[in-house]
């Protein structure tokens, strides 16, 4: 299945060199596909994103597929709903979840909608102590 302008797309970008490592299409909620970018399988030091996610060219598996963009996310639904509550998202779908957060996820890929890869500088601004504490209790749920 290919995408179209009707399938929502998020493109996975690797974080220490911004290439185009591929794009996961949304065909359905229970759907998904992914392929490596031509530019990231001509790349000499390409790798696989995960070891169920083959470095193939086409399609990679869709079960394989959903079950990578899910684990990237928390498992339990009040975690899912805390989490699409702080970044504004009123669904705890891992696809949309993951077109808010995931410029920022472990394991060396970003996501975005968009083919260009993020722009990531890093801010800083001075915090009130009610501010801080007003951020410290709406992570509560992610501290150990």
């Amino acid at each position: 299945m290919g995408a179209n302008l009707s399938n929502p797309i998020l493109y996975a970008h690797s974080t220490n060199n911004n290439m185009l490592v591929g794009q996961f299409v949304q065909q359905s909620k229970t759907y998904l596909s992914f392929s490596y970018s031509d530019e990231w399988l001509a790349y000499d030091s390409a790798f696989p994103i995960s070891l169920s996610l083959p470095l193939v060219r086409g399609e990679c598996s869709a079960f394989n597929a959903l079950n990578f963009i899910h684990n990237l996310l928390p498992d339990l639904k009040e975690e899912r709903l805390s989490l699409a509550h702080s970044v504004g998202v009123q669904s705890i779908d891992a696809f949309n979840l993951l077109s808010k957060i995931g410029h920022d996820c472990t394991g060396g890929i970003s996501f975005t909608e968009s083919r260009q890869a993020p722009n990531i500088g890093w801010e800083y601004r001075d915090i009130s102590t009610s501010e801080l504490n007003e951020l410290i209790t709406q992570r509560k749920s992610f501290l150990p």
